[in-house]
């Protein structure tokens, strides 16, 4: 056999790199947004209570492994993270996802009249999603 006879194994590389470029090359598996939380306070957001947000859970095909959550004081200031939480840490439930923030103790220094912002961003094996749309909760 000279070196110019292209092998049956050579022929199928070469028809599955063109179908690959045909289809626009590699396939994206970056998490897609996480759906919008929905934020709220157990006790109706006194000062001194408990943050609950909740959100949809991503697509099982997406493989998420975990969650960050960033907070900021307006929708345009979202920037500082908050937590992350990992789908496998006791008590969270990745079909349900929620996450309760105590205010008392969190250093945030929040107050009556004040406002948290938080947007949730989904974490697989390629990255973070994109940031899911805000959601806001006023202190009173």
């Amino acid at each position: 056999m000279n070196s110019s006879n292209i092998t049956i194994l050579d022929a199928l590389v070469i028809m599955f790199v063109l179908l690959l470029s045909a289809c626009g090359g590699e396939r994206d598996d970056s998490p897609t947004p996480t759906p919008p939380p929905v934020a709220g306070c157990v006790d109706n957001c006194p000062s001194m209570s408990t943050l609950e947000l909740k959100w949809s859970a991503n697509p099982d095909l997406e493989m998420v492994t975990g969650y960050s959550i960033f907070r900021g004081p307006t929708l345009e200031t979202i920037h500082t993270k908050l937590i992350d939480i990992n789908v496998t840490d006791a008590g969270f439930s990745p079909e349900s996802p929620v996450m309760f923030h105590d205010l008392k103790s969190d250093g945030l220094g929040l107050r009556v009249g004040d406002t948290i912002c938080l947007q949730v961003y989904s974490i697989n094996y390629v990255g973070l999603s994109p940031p899911s749309l805000p959601s806001c909760v006023d202190i009173y």
